[in-house]
């Protein structure tokens, strides 16, 4: 007989990320722009955050917290850099895209829970 599996605890989320972990995180990350940057003129200006919080969701269940809000850092610097006008700055000139990016930002980090 095996002894059960002891339920996940905060305490998992005060233990240090593993390089490989944040490693995994970036690559799924940068998938998700890959994606999102092939099919930008087919799926509009809403979809890049779809696939990017899909990328959060999944380094969050499979690697936990610290690569979870990590790839949700990237993804919002990435969705601002590519994907908010003007293109390939951090600066955000329509009110329009700072509510995208903050809300994308508050939906990624909860989800990186």
């Amino acid at each position: 007989m095996t002894a059960p599996i002891a339920p996940p605890t905060k305490a998992r989320a005060m233990i240090a990320p593993r390089p490989r972990d944040l490693a995994y995180a970036t690559l799924i990350v940068a998938v998700a722009a890959g994606v999102a940057w092939a099919l930008r003129n087919v799926l509009g200006e809403t979809a890049p955050a779809m696939f990017f919080i899909t990328a959060v969701l999944i380094s969050a269940v499979q690697r936990g917290f610290w690569p979870g809000l990590f790839s949700a850092a990237l993804a919002f610097f990435l969705l601002n850099f590519l994907f908010a006008a003007p293109h390939f700055t951090l600066f955000v000139t329509h009110p329009q895209d700072l509510v995208t990016l903050a809300a994308f930002l508050l939906v990624a980090g909860l989800t990186g829970l």
